[in-house]
C-alpha cells in the first residue's frame, strides 16, 4: 500500500494550501502566457504564425507534424478580447488546483503530469478522428482546457469534499464540478461538429483518474528508463597492498593496523538506512496527524514522496 493510501496521511482540511502557487505551476503559467503574448504580437492578420504552426490539425499530424500533439495545449484563441478572460480563468485554475497538486507530488512531477495530460488529450482527439472523422476537414483545435481539467480532476481525487464557488457565487463540492464537466463534454461529444475537441477533455479526465488510482509517477518512470539505459559500473573487491601507491589511504591504514598487508572490503548494509528512513517517516506522519499537512517543511514533503515510491517498488517487486 502506497503512503497516499493511508488514512492518517490524507489531509482534507485545507492542507493542500501548503503547495499553493508552487514553482512548478509558475513555470506552466509563465510559458502559457508567454506563448499567448507572442500570438498577440503577431495576430494581424489572424491566424497568426504561432497558431498556424502549433494548433491541433490531425491531417497535418498524420503528414508528420507530430509536434502539434503537444503545442496545441500552448496555443490559445487570440482572435477576440474574450480570449484573454478565458486565459485568465484557466491560469487561475492552474494556480489554485495545480498548486494543490504540486503540494502533494512536487514540482517536477506536477509539470510532467501537465505535459503528459496535454499529450494524452491530443492522442485521444487523434484517435477519435481516425475512427470517426477520417477524411473530414476538422477545424484547428487549441487551448489548455484538457490539461487544466486533468489538474482539477487529480486535485478532486485527493480532496473530493473541498467546496468551491462556481462563478464566484454558487458553492459546490469539487467532485460535483468534475461530474458536471464530464457530463457536458460527453453530451458535446455526441453532438455534431465538435466531437474531436470534446474527446480531448474526456481523455484527459480519464488519464487523471487512471493516474490517481494506479499511483503513477511519470518523473520516476523517466528516471528509471534513464538508469536502465545508463551503463552500469561493476563493483569489484580489491586487495590493497601497502606498497601499492595508487591507494594512499589504504597504505596509511595498513601501516597503522598491520605490518604486512590488509584487505579492505566496502561494507554496505541497506537495512540501517531503511530503519533510519522509517523512523523519520513515522515522525513526519505523526506530525501530519497532529498538525496537518501544511505544517511540513519542503524537505519533509519530499521525504514522504520518496518513501511512497520506495514502498510502491517493493510492492510491485
Amino acid at each position: 500500500m502506497g503512503i497516499y493510501d493511508r488514512d492518517y496521511y490524507r489531509d482534507d482540511d485545507g492542507g493542500w494550501l501548503s503547495g499553493l502557487g508552487g514553482r512548478g505551476v509558475i513555470w506552466i503559467i509563465g510559458v502559457t502566457v508567454g506563448v499567448y503574448i507572442l500570438q498577440l504580437l503577431t495576430r494581424n492578420p489572424w491566424p497568426d504564425p504561432v497558431t498556424l504552426w502549433g494548433a491541433f490539425q490531425p491531417e497535418l499530424i498524420l503528414q508528420g507534424q507530430v509536434w502539434r500533439i503537444f503545442t496545441a495545449e500552448l496555443v490559445q484563441d487570440s482572435r477576440t478580447g474574450s480570449s484573454l478572460i478565458s486565459l485568465a480563468f484557466g491560469m487561475y485554475f492552474v494556480f489554485i488546483f495545480g498548486g494543490g497538486v504540486e503540494g502533494i507530488y512536487g514540482k517536477a512531477e506536477t509539470i510532467w503530469f501537465y505535459v503528459t495530460s496535454a499529450i494524452v488529450a491530443s492522442l485521444g482527439m487523434l484517435l477519435v478522428y481516425l475512427l470517426f472523422w477520417r477524411g473530414v476537414l476538422v477545424p484547428p483545435t487549441f487551448g489548455s482546457g484538457p490539461a487544466i481539467t486533468a489538474l482539477l480532476v487529480l486535485f478532486a481525487c485527493h480532496h473530493p469534499t473541498h467546496r468551491i464557488l462556481v462563478m464566484f457565487v454558487i458553492p459546490m463540492p469539487i467532485w460535483l464540478l468534475v461530474a458536471v464537466i464530464v457530463l457536458l463534454n460527453t453530451l458535446g461529444f455526441f453532438g455534431t461538429g465538435g466531437a474531436t475537441a470534446f474527446s480531448g477533455t474526456l481523455t484527459a479526465v480519464g488519464f487523471a483518474f487512471l493516474y490517481y488510482w494506479q499511483q503513477l509517477r511519470i518523473s520516476t518512470m523517466f528516471t528509471g528508463l534513464r538508469d536502465r539505459l545508463r551503463p552500469q559500473r561493476s563493483t569489484r573487491l580489491r586487495l590493497y597492498d601497502e606498497s601499492d601507491e595508487r591507494f594512499p589511504s589504504a597504505v596509511s591504514a595498513s601501516r597503522a593496523t598491520a605490518p604486512t598487508r590488509t584487505t579492505t572490503v566496502a561494507s554496505s548494509n541497506p537495512r540501517p538506512v531503511d530503519e533510519h528512513l522509517e523512523a523519520k517517516l513515522d515522525q513526519i506522519l505523526e506530525k501530519v496527524s497532529l498538525s496537518g499537512r501544511e505544517s511540513l517543511s519542503p524537505e519533509e514533503n519530499e521525504l514522504l514522496l520518496r518513501a511512497s515510491e520506495i514502498y510502491k517498488r517493493r510492492r510491485d517487486s
